[in-house]
């Protein structure tokens, strides 16, 4: 990158992801063992503490800093998150974390002029992005890689307008491009080959991190009110854990778990709630899916049987109890009952 191309330091803590505040660390010629031993250091590691943290509770925040030595200190602070999530290898954990790293950097992108938004583009791979009045263009080749993980139909090539080899996209759709490149770069190389003395040096911050993933699934938990997780079969269980982690679900398995959760008497509120860390949340449109479901349109729709979610590839986590039912309702059912008549006897 030419001087011209350059980003500034301060620039770069906000988007410490980037090769360039890669290249910039290393020029730095400070090694990890230093920073996650020496206590002169502990304030980056207080930072990465605090991304971690803020991603589980959807708080993450980076600020430009105009001070250079606290914009080195930010961009320091993510290698060591990344290591710490390393040590930990919570995949679940990782994924929230590259998801609460991309919306901010989305946040921020949206104060950006064009050109800076090209020189991040061109950083994270995308280096057909040319400017034609109000519009951007992008090859499709390059369209196709970055936007085939995002779920909207809108997405879809074939939904979009091809121009010369090139899709028209307004900016808006660009910066959501950026934010899926910016998840693939953050989860690039995840988990790190860390080793056993430096995950030592970093136990106190994972045991921490546990304690406080422990404490949000008991809230998470509480939130559902009168249905019981507890009586969940393993494919919604395993549905609600990769929807909570804000991973997206293809639209069989989203149907199949707000088909269930309506039927179980879980509320539409509460279910909005649920789905509210995905990756392209919309609150107005979610609840519009969730009330069509629940029979706003005179038609109430029931879960799909095992066989059904089988088909779709959605039977996930079989167990023994699975062998005896033929519907996800009929395992939430039964399951109840035995623990009742568990308790009782």
């Amino acid at each position: 990158m030419g001087a011209r191309d350059s980003i500034s330091v301060t620039t770069l803590a906000i988007y410490p992801f980037l090769p360039a505040a890669a290249s910039y660390i290393k020029n730095l010629n400070i090694g990890v063992t230093e920073v996650t031993t020496s206590p002169v250091f502990e304030n980056i590691i207080q930072k990465s503490m605090a991304d971690i943290t803020g991603a589980i509770h959807g708080t993450l925040s980076r600020t430009q800093k105009e001070d250079i030595t606290e914009s080195e200190m930010q961009l320091l602070s993510y290698p060591i998150t990344r290591m710490i999530l390393s040590c930990m290898d919570n995949p679940h954990l990782t994924q929230r974390y590259a998801i609460a790293e991309s919306k901010e950097a989305s946040k921020n992108l949206k104060q950006e002029k064009t050109e800076q938004l090209k020189k991040v583009a061109k950083e994270l791979n995308l280096h057909s992005i040319i400017e034609k009045k109000q519009f951007l263009y992008i090859h499709f080749a390059e369209y196709v890689q970055t936007a085939h993980s995002i779920k909207e139909r809108k997405w879809k090539l074939t939904n979009r307008r091809l121009d010369k080899g090139s899709v028209t996209i307004n900016n808006k759709d660009f910066i959501r491009l950026l934010e899926e490149q910016i998840k693939k770069r953050v989860l690039h190389g995840m988990p790190l080959d860390v080793s056993d003395e430096i995950c030592t040096s970093l136990e106190s911050c994972t045991e921490q991190i546990k304690t406080i993933l422990s404490q949000t699934q008991q809230d998470i938990v509480y939130d559902l009110g009168k249905v019981n997780q507890e009586y969940f079969p393993p494919c919604i269980a395993y549905a609600i854990k990769t929807v909570q982690a804000g991973i997206n679900i293809s639209h069989s398995t989203r149907f199949a778990l707000t088909s269930f959760l309506v039927t179980i008497g879980m509320s539409v509120d509460a279910i909005i709630e649920l789905f509210a860390s995905s990756p392209d949340f919309d609150a107005e449109k979610t609840r519009y899916q969730i009330e069509h479901i629940a029979g706003s349109g005179g038609t109430t729709y029931t879960p799909p049987s095992c066989t059904t979610m089988a088909t779709f590839g959605n039977c996930i986590g079989k167990n023994r109890l699975c062998d005896k039912i033929s519907h996800p309702l009929n395992y939430y059912r039964r399951k109840g009952w035995l623990e009742t008549h568990k308790h009782r006897s």
